[in-house]
């Protein structure tokens, strides 16, 4: 960080784009001898083994891809920048998933605009869980 800020390295950031794309995966399967009895599974806020070992994609239990996943890469781009964003516009659907086991979008762009001291910044993520074309990455232009 010092040696980009020192150097200029990367000269004045105008734009950033970043995305987690994975491949399809099929539920998490729940082996017979790791079952949890359904009085214990309620305690902590779950309806059933499934739901417990596919926890991500179930609203109440986590934030979907894009909150799980992209939060952290989200927060480089605030690391870099050294700002928060200023708004953020973003669109989503299931595209592929089941919306009975996958409550939370499968696909999601998001559109973040920052005020940096070196001038505006617009940042673009996207998650998409059915197709892994180019991964994940950020990339600061």
């Amino acid at each position: 960080e010092k040696l980009l800020k020192e150097s200029k390295l990367l000269g004045q950031i105008t734009a950033v784009n970043g995305q987690w794309n994975r491949a399809v995966a099929p539920p998490r399967i729940v082996p017979r001898r790791t079952e949890i009895d359904v009085k214990t599974l309620a305690k902590y806020g779950y309806k059933s083994m499934q739901q417990l070992r596919n926890w991500r994609w179930y609203k109440g239990l986590g934030g979907g891809p894009i909150v799980d996943l992209g939060s952290h890469q989200i927060d480089i781009y605030n690391w870099f920048l050294e700002a928060q964003p200023k708004s953020v516009i973003a669109s989503g659907r299931t595209n592929y998933y089941d919306k009975k086991t996958h409550e939370w979008y499968d696909t999601v762009m998001a559109v973040y605009e920052y005020e940096t001291p070196q001038g505006p910044v617009t940042a673009f993520y996207q998650t998409i869980s059915a197709n892994s074309s180019n991964g994940y990455f950020e990339s600061f232009m």
